[in-house]
């Protein structure tokens, strides 16, 4: 697996994460903004990743 790869699936996998915590300590109101904030850190990252 490249570095890349690597860190785009740690990324992923933190996003996901903090959107099921947040679920279930909070519930769905404070999940909506989680989830838009991981998002686009995600895509932030994707973006970053990816230029040459």
């Amino acid at each position: 697996m490249f570095q890349k790869d690597k860190i785009k699936s740690i990324v992923a996998i933190v996003v996901f994460g903090g959107i099921a915590i947040s679920y279930y300590f909070f519930g769905k109101e404070i999940t909506k903004y989680v989830a838009l904030a991981g998002f686009s850190i995600w895509f932030g990252s994707m973006y970053f990743l990816n230029k040459k």
